[in-house]
């Protein structure tokens, strides 16, 4: 009877520790949400984790990540709500719609307006939630091909929605250095750390800025009388013209259309106080890419690197990146900050007398954007200045330090 009774003490006491032990819910993970694209309860459920677990850094490393995810992803399918046309490809901010919606809503103005504030908004508290990320130790591996988006809003993913198939689609895939995509990127792991927390939060600034300067501007008279070129319903009085007859199609659009599109590029200034917010921007990019390249050179592990130092490697590029990339690199940002800052002034092609564009003052100053004077010379005007111009032998450096490809190296590096 004794060693009964002590059997079902024994038995008692790994009975408390197992329920107990299963009853701790494991703490969510970015992964899961960003795999099985259930961003919403994913944020959530971070969300209330981190209310409780204020410490953990590489669940709010992930929360950003799913935020950031979760700011693209809404703008999709925003987009995609509004009946993007198919030659988006060349469009900022519209070329990540997955594909044609066959039921359209009728497009207004004020209705891109609002998708591009959101992503603002969103993006912001993205950013915010990435900055709390203060452990220089932080990693988050992540499955970098596999995540999923649902960019059509219709509660499924497919393979042109996981971030394999975008890279295909935007050409990206072809486009980073060393053919980045691999041979079987769904195998792709990177192990993000405090560098790419940086990088990411740049990333937030840069897209943030490009939208800014858009909502500066009024377009309200290119998207009323030529929108249905970029979307195929536009809630407008001249909406009929999306049915007219072409008269020089190319590609499906009527060169009349483009000729029309080209000569709308006249927008008034809206909102300068963007323009201003697109400035501070830009400056944070380049703060933020220093510091991520701070932290790069002085990592001392190799471990499934995102953007790899000389001494490291990368699993999603063949590419080694050179001390002179790095150094080159930082001249880069050092020149584009001069630039931003006015104290370097920018060509103007057709401008030869010795004066430069001031980029500040078009971002403090500005006037209406009229593309065709801008070409011209005389849309330069307003802020052309004497003063150091950046020499074009600079920028051909630049190039030859990444073999050519700088602009694919820029869109990496951030």
């Amino acid at each position: 009877m004794p060693r009964l009774q002590t059997a079902l003490w024994i038995g008692a006491c790994f009975s408390v520790l197992f329920f107990t032990r299963s009853s701790v819910a494991e703490p969510p993970t970015a992964e899961e949400s960003l795999v099985s694209y259930d961003l919403a309860s994913g944020k959530a459920a971070l969300e209330d984790y981190l209310a409780e677990n204020e410490g953990d850094a590489s669940q709010r490393f992930g929360l950003g990540v799913v935020q950031f995810a979760s700011a693209v992803e809404t703008m999709s399918q925003s987009f995609y709500e509004c009946g993007v046309r198919d030659h988006r490809q060349q469009i900022p901010f519209l070329r990540i719609v997955a594909a044609e919606n066959p039921n359209p809503k009728a497009t207004s103005y004020q209705d891109v307006r609002n998708i591009l504030q959101r992503f603002v908004d969103d993006l912001a508290v993205a950013e915010q939630t990435l900055a709390k990320v203060d452990d220089k130790e932080v990693k988050l591996p992540l499955p970098l091909f596999q995540i999923r988006l649902d960019l059509n809003g219709d509660g499924t993913t497919t393979e042109a929605e996981t971030l394999a198939g975008v890279a295909m689609h935007l050409r990206m895939i072809e486009n980073v250095p060393g053919n980045a995509g691999v041979d079987r990127p769904y195998e792709t792991v990177v192990a993000f750390d405090y560098a790419d927390c940086l990088w990411l939060r740049g990333y937030c600034h840069l897209l943030s800025g490009l939208a800014e300067t858009w909502l500066a501007y009024d377009m309200q008279q290119l998207h009323d009388r030529a929108g249905y070129v970029l979307f195929e319903k536009i809630d407008s009085p001249h909406a009929y013209l999306g049915e007219a007859k072409k008269t020089f199609p190319i590609s499906g659009v009527d060169i009349i259309d483009v000729v029309a599109l080209i000569h709308l590029i006249n927008f008034p200034v809206k909102e300068p106080a963007k323009l201003k917010d697109a400035h501070a921007h830009f400056l944070q990019v380049i703060s933020l890419s220093r510091r991520t390249w701070d932290t790069i050179e002085a990592e001392t592990d190799d471990d499934r690197e995102w953007i790899p130092s000389p001494k490291q490697s990368s699993p999603v590029s063949r590419v080694r990146t050179t001390p002179e990339m790095v150094t080159t690199w930082r001249e880069f940002l050092d020149e584009l900050e001069a630039i931003l800052q006015g104290e370097k002034l920018a060509p103007h092609p057709r401008i030869v007398d010795g004066r430069g564009i001031n980029v500040k003052k078009v971002f403090f100053e500005p006037q209406p954007f009229d593309l065709v004077m801008w070409v011209q010379g005389s849309g330069a005007t307003p802020f052309l200045e004497k003063g150091p111009i950046t020499d074009q032998a600079f920028w051909s450096r630049i190039n030859r330090a990444f073999n050519g490809q700088f602009m694919s190296f820029a869109v990496w590096y951030n």
